[in-house]
């Protein structure tokens, strides 16, 4: 059982956020925003020896409860194209949640549940000394999202042959399931370890397995605050959406907001006026449950003195992989001096879907000695490549992650994304040593006392950079959003259209650290494709700098009395101080382009002492 619960912002927060284009993080005032999770779970495994068989047959089921957006409402976000713009009190953007009939702030707090089970069984079978199969497969079942209180609303296609006329004709309200779960998640195993020479000194293992995965769950949950309930409303009058922002700190009430809902859930408007947008989070109804095909290759051999090498091959390919795209746009939107979107009573909508891919294949080589005679050392060198069509649906897997949740930058041409995934790090090695020092052994009793039992340690990083696209972060009428659709799939918002790739020759294929502060581009060089159409560019073209660290540590217990000890630890993380920058800013809409303006930890040495008793 997992109870969690977190509570962030303040009760009286009355400033809303404020974004500026340029400017790489936004500010203001967070409401107190309680979130509630809570998961049972059973589990079991059932062991079976039947002579050279050893079957096992298990299962597992959980209960994930969700308790979201529990709180007051929040203040919205108000989007300014500078901080010029900034300073004279002119948005150009606002966005507000609100209850649809009274356009007054609401919560939308929801309380999900939702159900897995797993069932699997396995079979170890030695069929002679030299060999061993192991065959087994496993079933999962990952149900749909219920909500307590029956408040489940989402997108409901409409008429048409093509997606497109389907979201054109689409509307949004309750539904009675987000999605239909999938019955028929069986996964096979097997794989197989062999002694080819029978002296039990080279073992030669390979194995293929299929593994499914639910959900994301924040993405799913991300369907809360849609009609008829509350909606996330847009008013930007440069884009002929809504016809005035009020802007102020509180945000005052603002009666377009206050128009009610259409047949399609959309915010109707009266003579004259233009009407409000919703942006809305919603899920595919007939999304599938992702998976991956992983399969591996290696050969060990012990040699003397108790070292071992060992020599393999990884691969692992994602299949239907989630994503979450803003559906509701197409290029050459804004060249009429409007955004008329696909289906015009809507925004941004950001549907969670499926269709991303991915590949990793690696080579791997290791050589490891165990702890014996005062010494161990485990020592891995990785060759890779990891291809995807976007890497994650979720940010901050990295400190210095320059990805802001992005979808396609064309809506219809998903493979056209597909390029190096920003996990890619070609080269990777990695070394880990412990020693127990042995100087003194022999000598006179007090130094040999003094001497005896420290321990040092270290431990060796070094691996490629990181690969990072370069952007625009503009909107269309300040020169940005090139293809001209009215933005993009960004989770959050926000414009990131690449533009044309630079001629040959006007970038250098490799940069020194000082190129990294200094700034690696001049922006000139990258072309503006013509308005309403997609820039040449590819995704992850560019490498950020390598990566090298080395922890060391210095360690040994005292005895006090009987079984008491002192526990005395120096340590220093990245001893070499090296400077490992951060990826470099990559939208061209800021005064940093091409600058890595941050770095990693520098050197850090910490001491301490415990006592154990």
């Amino acid at each position: 059982t997992q109870f969690i619960r977190t509570v962030r912002g303040a009760d009286d927060a009355v400033v809303p956020e404020v974004t500026i284009t340029g400017l790489t993080a936004p500010f203001g005032d967070v409401f107190n925003s309680m979130t509630k999770l809570r998961t049972y779970e059973l589990r079991d495994t059932l062991t079976l020896d039947r002579g050279a068989h050893t079957i096992r047959l298990g299962g597992e089921a959980r209960r994930i409860f969700k308790g979201l957006s529990i709180g007051p409402p929040t203040a919205g976000t108000f989007t300014f194209n500078s901080l010029l713009d900034f300073v004279e009190d002119k948005p150009f953007r606002q966005t507000l949640t609100v209850a649809p009939d009274t356009g007054v702030p609401t919560n939308f707090g929801r309380y999900f549940t939702l159900y897995e089970t797993g069932l699997f069984v396995q079979d170890d079978w030695k069929i002679n000394p030299r060999l061993n199969l192991n065959l087994g497969v496993r079933h999962d079942y990952f149900g749909t999202v219920t909500e307590r209180e029956e408040r489940l609303s989402s997108l409901v296609l409409g008429a048409g042959e093509s997606f497109r006329e389907q979201i054109a004709s689409a509307s949004i309200g309750r539904v009675d399931r987000l999605y239909q779960p999938e019955r028929l998640n069986f996964s096979p195993r097997v794989g197989f370890a062999l002694d080819p020479t029978g002296s039990g000194t080279t073992s030669i293992r390979a194995g293929f397995s299929m593994a499914y995965q639910p959900h994301h769950g924040q993405s799913i949950s991300g369907a809360r605050a849609l009609p008829p309930d509350a909606i996330q409303s847009v008013i930007q009058p440069s884009n002929q959406i809504g016809s005035r922002i009020l802007y102020g700190i509180p945000a005052p009430f603002n009666p377009e907001f206050a128009r009610g809902l259409n047949e399609y859930g959309g915010v109707r408007a009266r003579a004259g006026e233009r009407p409000v947008r919703i942006t809305g989070f919603v899920v595919n109804p007939e999304i599938k449950t992702q998976y991956s095909e992983s399969w591996f290759l290696n050969a060990q051999r012990r040699l003397p003195h108790d070292w071992a090498v060992e020599v393999g091959y990884v691969g692992t390919t994602g299949i239907n992989l989630e994503r979450i795209d803003d559906i509701n746009r197409f290029n050459g939107d804004l060249l009429d001096g409007r955004e008329d979107r696909t289906n015009a009573n809507f925004g941004v909508l950001l549907f969670v879907t499926n269709g991303l891919t991915s590949s990793y294949n690696a080579m791997t080589v290791e050589v490891r000695r165990p702890f014996s005679r005062g010494f161990s050392l485990q020592t891995n060198y990785r060759w890779s490549k990891w291809l995807d069509t976007s890497s994650d649906t979720s940010t901050g897997q990295f400190q210095d992650n320059a990805e802001p949740g992005k979808g396609a930058t064309n809506i219809n041409c998903l493979r056209c994304e597909r390029a190096r995934s920003m996990f890619d790090i070609p080269h990777r090695f990695s070394s880990s040593v412990m020693w127990t020092p042995t100087f003194f052994k022999g000598s006179n009793n007090f130094i040999e006392k003094l001497s005896a039992g420290w321990q040092i340690s270290a431990i060796f990083t070094g691996q490629s950079g990181r690969p990072f696209s370069v952007w625009d972060g503009r909107s269309f009428s300040q020169g940005g959003d090139y293809n001209a659709d009215g933005g993009g799939g960004a989770v959050g918002g926000g414009f990131y259209d690449r533009p044309d790739a630079p001629e040959t020759g006007t970038i250098r294929s490799s940069f020194s650290r000082q190129d990294f502060l200094n700034g690696l581009f001049d922006p000139g060089v990258f072309p503006k494709p013509a308005p309403g159409r997609d820039g040449t560019l590819g995704r992850n073209t560019f490498r950020g700098q390598r990566y090298i660290t080395l922890d060391l540590s210095l360690a040994r217990s005292f005895a006090v009395r009987g079984e008491k000890q002192l526990q005395f630890r120096l340590e220093a993380f990245n001893a070499l101080n090296a400077v490992n920058l951060f990826l470099p800013n990559a939208d061209l809409s800021l005064s940093t382009f091409g600058k890595s303006t941050q770095a990693f930890e520098p050197r850090t040495v910490q001491a301490g002492l415990k006592f154990v008793f």
